[in-house]
């Protein structure tokens, strides 16, 4: 099982896809509260399940596998700013097509301060409940250029021939806004260039969304791995 910090979105724990250097980043806040989406989750219990996860959904989720990607959620998950001892989480929903989430979170030890970027990803509503609380929702991360797959190797394989010279690249064309920094990657000038670069990466099919889904409500046996015993 795997919580995202702090109780947020997946966004930060989760591999929504594309290479750490192709992530759009900036250092400043590129949506303000003022752009913040009126948009909730109904809260409770909530999966991102990997591709061929079997888990079943009414155990507390506490005994979920890991490729279940399971955590609780309340209702303003998509747009929570709170500082801990050590620690800091900021989430922002922007209404648009499509929605964006500006994320940031990390360690903030003041003998060791660490510059947290802002990250981006979209979200696309798939389903609303009665009071139009989200309950389903595929979600990406918003790239500059095409995830590179890991390279994979078999055990024991025999080492590969040498292979011929590769022709040269051609030049990177980034999204409209966005350039890539030696040390932070891509990073956005505005919010226009999120924007662009989130339905690029979309239509381009540079990353494959993940689609998280409410599952339940929150449980006792969720706090507790079981129900806890009845008292007489």
């Amino acid at each position: 099982m795997r919580f995202a910090p702090m109780g947020l979105t997946l966004v930060g724990t989760l591999a929504l896809g594309g290479c750490e250097v192709n992530r759009v980043r900036s250092h400043e806040a590129l949506f303000r509260e003022a752009d913040r989406s009126g948009l909730t989750l109904r809260a409770g219990i909530w999966a991102t399940p990997d591709a061929g996860c079997v888990f079943e959904p009414e155990v507390s989720v506490k005994s979920w596998p890991d490729c279940a990607n399971g955590v609780a959620l309340p209702a303003d998950a998509l747009n929570r700013a709170i500082t801990t001892p050590g620690f800091a989480v900021e989430s922002l929903l922007v209404d648009g097509d499509p929605l964006i989430l500006q994320t940031r979170w990390g360690a903030t030890r003041p003998e060791k301060p660490e510059r947290l970027l802002y990250e981006y990803a979209a979200l696309k509503p798939l389903a609303r409940d009665a009071r139009g609380e989200l309950t389903s929702y595929e979600i990406w991360s918003v790239l500059c250029a095409p995830a590179e797959p890991a390279a994979r190797v078999a055990d024991n394989a025999a080492a590969p021939s040498p292979a011929p010279p590769a022709a040269p690249r051609p030049p990177e064309v980034l999204p409209p806004g966005v350039t890539r920094d030696p040390e932070d990657g891509c990073l956005a000038r505005d919010p226009e260039a999120v924007r662009t670069a989130a339905r690029l990466t979309r239509d381009n099919g540079w990353t494959s969304p993940r689609r998280a889904t409410w599952m339940r409500k929150r449980a006792l046996r969720d706090l507790f791995g079981r129900e806890p015993a009845a008292r007489h």
